[in-house]
Order: C-alpha cells, then sequence, then structure tokens
C-alpha cells in the first residue's frame, strides 16, 4: 500500500512544464477543508502575503521544516502574512498523528486527492511558494534547506510586505 501511494505522489509531483507553477504566474485558486473540516479558500487571502507549503507525513525534510515555519509564522502572522500547510495524505489519521508530534500553528489544510498539488506541480515535498498581495507567485523553495531556506524566507516576505497594496 505505502509503496503505491509513493508511487502516486511521484507521477504527481514529477516535473513537467505544463504542470509546474513558476514566479510571475498567478497563484491557482483552491478551495480545500482544514484539518477541523472548515472550508479555505486562497482568494479568502487576497491583500495578504500567502506562503503555501506543500508537504507529507513521510516526509523527512518536512519533519525538519515544521518547527521552522512554526516559528516563522508565529514571527509574521500579525503583519498580513498568512501560512497554509497543505497536506496531500490519503488518510486524515496519518496526519492528525503527525500533527501530534509536530504540532501546527500555521492552518494546516487537507487535499488527499492532491488535486491542489497537482495544479501547483511541486517537484518536490516540501514545496513552499510566496505569494504577493495580488496573488503572483514570487518565490518558490523546492525542499528545504535547514541552513538557509528560513533566512530566505524571512528576507523575502519583509520585501512583499513592504509593497503597498
Amino acid at each position: 500500500m505505502k509503496l503505491r501511494l509513493f508511487l502516486i505522489l511521484m507521477l504527481i509531483l514529477m516535473p513537467t512544464t505544463a504542470f509546474c507553477i513558476s514566479i510571475g504566474e498567478s497563484a491557482p485558486d483552491f478551495i480545500l477543508r482544514d484539518i477541523d473540516g472548515k472550508e479555505v479558500s486562497l482568494k479568502d487571502y487576497k491583500g495578504k502575503v500567502i506562503f503555501v507549503n506543500f508537504w507529507a507525513t513521510w516526509c523527512s525534510p518536512c519533519k525538519k521544516e515544521f518547527p521552522e515555519l512554526n516559528k516563522f509564522y508565529e514571527t509574521y502572522k500579525d503583519n498580513d502574512l498568512v501560512v497554509l500547510a497543505v497536506n496531500s495524505d490519503l488518510k486524515k489519521g496519518s496526519v492528525e498523528d503527525f500533527l501530534t508530534r509536530y504540532p501546527a500553528k500555521m492552518t494546516v489544510l487537507l487535499d488527499p486527492g492532491a488535486k491542489v498539488v497537482g495544479s501547483y506541480g511541486p517537484r518536490a515535498m516540501p514545496t513552499s511558494y510566496i505569494i504577493d498581495r495580488k496573488g503572483v507567485v514570487r518565490f518558490i523553495h523546492f525542499g528545504f534547506d535547514e541552513k538557509n531556506d528560513p533566512m530566505k524566507w524571512v528576507k523575502e516576505v519583509k520585501e512583499l510586505l513592504k509593497e503597498i497594496r
């Protein structure tokens, strides 16, 4: 079963120019449910800087990244930054178990059919898209570099937060 899930996710995540969102493109809108079942839409946050992070419970770098995402979110949550952590696991129980070990302060969204993952086309797990106030993808981070990514997030988000609405 795990092998089948892995193969399905690999097919979804394989890099193709037809499915990869690039810097400068409008971020595809989506509606997903959060961990508590509430519907959340990307367009609900228009006018804010949005950090969309795609992750999975089986992803080792995601486990290292989660505490850094929490710190990042806590630092900038009152400054018009939204962090949406989009999970692609098939079972909500796996996500709940993960969140017991690695609690999330940011909004966790469920994408069990990987439709949103497919519309963005990340080439790795985790992948983060930083979206400006106008809904344009301005920065993309594939994977997680624990020494450099958190500093890059801060620099990039500060830049976008300074831009006039």
